[in-house]
């Protein structure tokens, strides 16, 4: 059997002579290309097999060291056995360095046929007074020119830097084994980021979609007529429900199929915590899965699907009317298709409120997995919904400056403006009474969740509330910024990224808990301390005590598991968060990473990417019928809308 610590490629004679032998060939036929041709032709053999050749194998450099990145941040451990090859071929870029460098030398000194090569290397063409100007050549010269063609030597270099680095990184490893420590546990994070940036922007997007259902159900049933004007905007937003059935497809199959960094997701998918046999046994897990399970999971797309029924229906009724104008008889006061939207959102208005509570507590509150709140499905849902206005608001600006939408008045803004004021100082009061009653209570049950997120993740914790109320509620205070474009637009982009950040330090936080809590498991296994089969009840006090009155039938100095085992049934955040357990050498897990702690590249790259998707939906579907809605029974109410507010209101 070969040994694999001993795999050594040797460069051998022949292997050498063989390759020597191929670039003898290659130099030898460039010569002749050089001298080749009709003298009309000016070299165009040579510069053009001399450029195709550098492209190429510098491209397919260039493509080794993006191989090696992309795998290195998708955790592709795969190519573990194979990397030694795209390392050694990316070192091409050296050489690649030197062929760029003789081609930008010859266009910048206009050796003979680079004009042929690039068109805008020839004076002539760019030469306003020439009978041959070419004005687009002239106009492009400004990006291609010898000068910007030399710079794509400083990137070569740039990629080349990159490719040194990934090599001197590999190469050390074989003289430096990785260790695994509880400040050091990077290899066991088990894709926690992947999976919580995709579950946040899953629930953020699809949530807003769902939200616009409800905004038109509700209008509907309230004779709200002033939104007739902008509901194509909320009717294309709520087809992302679509996507949601997918995203959300995919997080439950995973579950089912317990995937890498699932039971870290949520820690009821976690086998060993659910098994009463397991020295980790968890009774509060155990019990919870009878609700909260991988089968309950894939109902909240079931539940998708039944939203996305009530958007496909609203926005096929909304559609009908653009080719059957309304009628009104003595029989018949109110409008058929009146009737039948109102008749859909009556029976979609309770269908969302129980069901989107149950959709949150799965997806959401269920990752916090020891941890419950009666009043978390309204902070959710309220939480979306102003997203969903604010998203409504700037997709209407975009849509003005195109010059569509203008029947959009300063009264529809003014009344979004509202919106979103009113539910920002809602969303504070279910915020605030969430918070005052647990922090009253001094439950540890319920003292841990905002105990964990005001320890460990303060930026995020108080940009929530700076975001989400402070600002909102400052700049909106006055009617006159309501009617503002400028400002409002402002307003609704904080609201945007607050309401983001708010689902962020609601997933996050639970799930490196979940890692925390596996790793203080994993140093008690290798220390052999036991674990007991219950929690302990007496746990974490309130959130803002510092624990300096947690001490009482605590005594941490000592600590050493009396009552067998370790953990309450709160999971003690407080004491297992902060490395309160007195393990003797034991360390805090607890340390700040980027990308959980508060959000980095990935997390504000990923938002990106589902956000192109979101606006690639409502845009798609906007474009397949007209904005304006002209047989919508109260069009005319809403171009003729007047708050009696604003100082330039026409009169009626």
């Amino acid at each position: 059997m070969s040994n694999h610590n001993n795999e050594t490629f040797v460069f051998d004679g022949k292997t050498k002579l063989f390759t020597i032998s191929l670039m003898a060939i290659g130099v030898l036929c460039l010569i002749l290309s050089y001298f080749s041709g009709t003298p009309d032709m000016h070299h165009l053999r040579f510069w053009t097999n001399f450029l195709h050749n550098s492209v190429f194998f510098a491209g397919i450099a260039f493509t080794a060291v993006l191989f090696l990145a992309c795998h290195a941040l998708a955790w592709g451990g795969w190519v573990a056995v194979i990397k030694r090859v795209p390392e050694a071929m990316m070192y091409f870029l050296f050489v690649g360095i030197v062929l760029f460098s003789i081609i930008a030398a010859a266009l910048y000194l206009n050796a003979d046929g680079t004009d042929l090569l690039y068109l805008w290397n020839n004076q002539d063409y760019l030469n306003p007074d020439s009978a041959h100007f070419d004005a687009l050549a002239f106009h492009k010269s400004a990006f291609v020119n010898p000068f910007a063609y030399f710079l794509t030597v400083v990137v070569l270099a740039l990629w080349a830097f990159f490719a040194v680095m990934f090599r001197k990184i590999s190469l050390s490893e074989d003289s430096t084994p990785f260790t695994i420590s509880s400040t050091n546990t990077v290899p066991d994070m088990h894709h926690l980021r992947f999976w919580t940036n995709f579950l946040h922007n899953s629930v953020f997007f699809a949530g807003i979609a769902f939200t616009a259902v409800l905004f038109l159900a509700c209008h509907a049933l309230a004779w709200g007529g002033w939104v007739a004007v902008i509901k194509r905007v909320p009717e294309a937003m709520m087809y992302f429900l679509f996507v949601g059935i997918v995203l959300f497809s995919i997080i439950a199959a995973a579950l089912y199929l317990n995937a890498d960094g699932t039971d870290l997701l949520y820690l009821w998918n976690n086998q060993d915590y659910l098994n009463p046999d397991s020295a980790h046994f968890d009774a509060l897990a155990f019990h919870k899965s009878a609700f909260v399970n991988p089968f309950a999971y894939f109902l909240t797309v079931v539940v998708l699907a039944l939203w996305a029924f009530f958007a496909v229906m609203f926005r096929k009724i909304s559609l009908s009317e653009d080719s059957t104008p309304f009628t009104i008889s003595s029989t018949n006061t109110v409008p058929d298709n009146v009737k039948k939207n109102r008749i859909y959102a009556a029976a979609f208005l309770p269908i969302a409120g129980f069901s989107s509570a149950y959709v949150i507590w799965q997806w959401v509150m269920s990752v916090d997995t020891h941890w419950y709140s009666t009043l978390f499905a309204w902070y959710c849902t309220v939480s979306l919904f102003v997203s969903m206005v604010s998203f409504t608001f700037l997709i209407i600006l975009f849509l003005r400056k195109k010059g569509l939408m203008n029947k959009f008045t300063d009264e529809h803004m003014h009344d979004l403006g509202k919106y979103i004021f009113g539910f920002s100082v809602f969303w504070t009061y279910l915020w605030f009474s969430q918070f005052m009653l647990i922090w009253y209570s001094n439950n540890g049950e319920e003292t841990q969740y905002f105990y964990l997120r005001f320890e460990q993740f303060k930026p995020i914790f108080f940009a929530n509330l700076l975001l989400n109320f402070v600002a909102p509620f400052l700049i909106l205070m006055m009617n006159t910024s309501k009617r503002t474009v400028g400002t409002l637009g402002f307003v609704a982009g904080l609201v945007i990224l607050g309401h983001w950040l708010d689902f962020y330090q609601m997933i996050k936080p639970g799930v490196w808990y979940n890692y925390e809590h596996r790793m203080h498991l994993m140093h008690e296994d290798a220390h052999g301390e036991a674990h007991g089969t219950n929690l302990d009840q007496n746990a974490a006090k309130a959130v803002l005590t510092f624990y300096e009155d947690d001490h009482e039938g605590h005594d941490h100095s000592d600590h050493a598991h009396d009552d067998g085992h370790a953990h309450d049934d709160g999971h003690a955040h407080a004491d297992h968060a902060h490395g309160d357990h007195a393990h003797g050498d034991h360390q805090e897990i607890s340390k700040f990473e980027v990308g959980v702690h508060i959000p980095g590249f990935l997390e504000f790259g990923t938002f990106a990417g589902f956000l192109g998707l979101f606006l690639f939906v409502t845009f798609s579907v906007m474009s397949r019928a007209s904005l304006y809605p002209p047989n919508d029974p109260y069009i005319l109410e809403s171009e003729h809308y007047d708050t009696g507010i604003g100082p330039d209101r026409d009169p009626h």
